[in-house]
């Protein structure tokens, strides 16, 4: 009923980064709904009883003139350990609400643990969010991502990161990373080591 959906955090009650998701809520109706007017998110009336809490993630579902949310306190996963996983030629440009594949996956390893995608031995993503590696004094992000998030996105205006393609050959090269998301911003992800990422790739 409703095959795309935007994971977008509130704070007192108002949308942040409404802008970026404004950007791609129209770009999936000009290419999946032509002829049909995208959802104003700016329209639409907030209520949730959560707003009590610093940050709730409201999951806003949609199809061309319909759409539905839901409301949910929102706290920051802590990741043990991240498997490399090649996806040679998975396509995810849009938040599809069909997660399946997402699903099943994260099924096969530990709760606390999370995977990174490759594609030609290049990394993309996790299954939530976009990455951010530290390279000295600097941030770079996968250019060879699987979506661009919008945190991502306002990052990359902002010129807080910058686009690199990134093998796993290379991944001695940076201090550590941060992962990234809607509801996970820059200054407050965890900072997790490079260590922590598991260099065989998993093969389930």
């Amino acid at each position: 009923m409703f095959p795309f959906f935007e994971s977008i955090a509130l704070r007192n009650g108002k949308i942040l980064n409404l802008v970026e998701h404004q950007s791609r809520i129209n770009h999936c109706f000009k290419i999946y709904y032509p002829g049909y007017i995208a959802i104003n998110l700016a329209d639409i009336e907030i209520i949730s009883d959560q707003n009590k809490f610093e940050l709730v993630k409201l999951k806003f579902q949609y199809n061309h003139n319909e759409y539905s949310m839901g409301y949910s306190k929102y706290t920051t996963q802590r990741i043990k350990e991240f498997f490399l996983y090649p996806l040679p030629s998975f396509i995810y440009n849009f938040k599809f609400s069909d997660r399946l594949f997402f699903d099943s996956l994260k099924c096969k390893i530990p709760i606390d643990s999370e995977y990174i995608f490759l594609q030609n031995n290049l990394l993309t993503d996790t299954s939530y969010s976009n990455l951010i590696f530290q390279d000295g004094n600097s941030w770079v992000t996968p250019k060879e991502c699987l979506l661009n998030g919008c945190m991502r996105e306002k990052l990359i205006k902002e010129k807080k990161i910058s686009e690199r393609s990134i093998t796993t050959e290379d991944l001695k090269y940076y201090s550590g990373f941060k992962l990234i998301n809607a509801l996970n911003e820059f200054e407050s992800s965890p900072l997790y080591p490079i260590d922590i990422i598991s260099h065989s790739l998993i093969k389930l």
